[in-house]
């Protein structure tokens, strides 16, 4: 299995590098000769003439293709008083999609992913079935029918989340909010209960029209396929798409906050929510390879020093760091769920391990083993197919550059303590974070001053 990878890793950096369709390569991608081995996925680009990039991966491993149309305008575009307007288009999308006639024994699922700065629509269907469910996809965003079921069916439907748990989700929520008082980045992907109830087949209609338009949009095909077979499939079905220009919105990012802040709010008895958290950089930006190394470095401290918390018979304290990119400045966030007793213990512990990234430097060591353990999840999520798409789709998205994965690693190996400790003093600095406690823990600033948080402002809405 590890020599599988490590062939099918060699082979993609080539390909990313090289390789494709005979025509239309995109600009400022030149390419060489394909060096792919037989059994290896190749990566291979196309651009339609509506401006759609096409990004084909083919590799017959399995008999399954996943398919990935991504728009690079996400929920950062909802108007005011209309948040959710991205996700609810998408999701009515896929949703008119099973309204069709779609066959009882199609063997394919769909689904939908949205962001602040992005939306995607997703299959993954099995071979025989993958010309018939790329066919129904195109017919949706060349010809869209927003209907009142449709849009019922989407706002009906349970967002899944992926921190973990409705505890951190809702410290997410609130992080975002303290971090981007007046800017999209702070409202709910999904909007608020009066901003969904507000939105209307027209504003879906609206908004496709507005931003998910081809020269803006990606679509990977990826898996048991042939590149010449299925790019006859798509030019004909996703030619159509209509082709526009964006006029972005002007952001106005807040201020920093002007001296640390915890909220406090309701939730569950026994166990708190706590939440750590402050504003990074965009994406790509030099900065933020070596902060997924610092992220990786300060969730193992945490890791140690909260461990110690759960001892004595108490459940173990549950952890997350969150290093969110975007195409404008993102945020770092850590979550973590504990006793109640041990909340503002554990809030000092989080800010003291922040601050300490700016003061010292980070041991050799340590950094190694951190960067080991990037390493091997870059070459796992590589290793398959959907985390692959999801790396192509990455690049693509935030304008990484063709050979962002071929690179990761030596970027990677460049970055040493001095670089860890001049992004610790620029980036995670005392004065510019946010703190959420989510239970039953008295909003004190006492205790929290007794525990070295110091000049912390209070607001609860319990």
């Amino acid at each position: 299995m590890r020599r599988g990878s490590l062939a099918i890793t060699a082979c993609l950096f080539s390909c990313l590098m090289g390789g494709g369709f005979d025509q239309a390569k995109p600009e400022a991608s030149p390419q060489a000769p394909s060096h792919a081995t037989p059994g290896s996925p190749e990566v291979s680009y196309d651009r339609l003439l509506n401006g759609l990039l096409i990004v084909v991966v083919e590799d017959h491993r399995e008999p399954v293709v996943y398919v990935r149309l991504l728009s690079k305008y996400g929920a950062a575009f909802d108007l005011q008083g209309k948040s959710g307007t991205a996700c609810f288009m998408a999701e009515s999308l896929m949703a008119a999609i099973d309204d069709r006639s779609k066959p009882s024994n199609a063997r394919w699922t769909e689904g939908v992913e949205c962001d602040q700065d992005h939306v995607a629509l997703w299959l993954r269907a099995a071979r025989p079935d993958a010309v018939q469910a790329l066919r129904y996809l195109a017919s949706r965003v060349t010809d869209p029918e927003f209907t009142t079921t449709s849009l019922a069916r989407a706002g009906a439907s349970e967002p899944s989340g992926n921190l973990g748990g409705e505890t951190f989700e809702r410290l997410d929520g609130f992080i975002r909010m303290m971090l981007y008082p007046r800017h999209p980045y702070g409202r709910s992907v999904r909007g608020g209960p009066g901003d969904r109830s507000s939105i209307t087949t027209a504003d879906l209609s609206r908004h496709f029209r507005q931003f998910f338009i081809a020269n803006h949009s990606v679509l990977l095909v990826a898996g048991d396929v042939d590149r010449e077979s299925i790019v006859t499939v798509l030019r004909p079905g996703f030619g159509p798409m209509r082709k526009g220009e964006v006029t972005p919105s002007s952001f106005v990012f807040s201020a920093p906050t002007g001296g640390p802040r915890v909220h406090f709010g309701e939730g569950g008895a026994g166990i708190v929510g706590v939440a750590l958290g402050t504003t990074m950089v965009e994406k790509p930006h030099p900065d933020f390879l070596p902060l997924t190394l610092l992220d990786r470095i300060v969730i193992n401290r945490l890791q140690q020093s909260l461990g110690a918390l759960g001892k004595d018979g108490m459940p173990a304290p549950r952890l997350k760091t969150v290093l969110k990119e975007g195409n404008m400045p993102g945020y770092w966030e850590a979550l973590l769920e504990i006793q109640a007793s041990e909340a503002p213990k554990a809030l000092a512990m989080m800010l003291d391990t922040c601050r300490s990234m700016g003061e010292t430097a980070v041991p050799l060591p340590e950094i190694e083993t951190a960067r080991q353990a990037l390493l091997g999840e870059f070459s796992r999520d590589l290793a398959t197919l959907p985390g692959l798409v999801g790396f192509l789709a990455d690049i693509e998205l935030h304008r990484l550059g063709r050979d962002w994965i071929a690179s990761y690693p030596s970027r990677l190996a460049q970055v040493g303590a001095d670089d860890l400790l001049r992004i610790g003093r620029a980036f995670f600095k005392p004065e510019h974070f946010v703190a959420v406690l989510l239970g039953d823990v008295p909003p004190q600033a006492g205790e929290l001053l007794r525990l070295g948080v110091k000049r912390w402002s209070i607001e609860d809405s319990r």
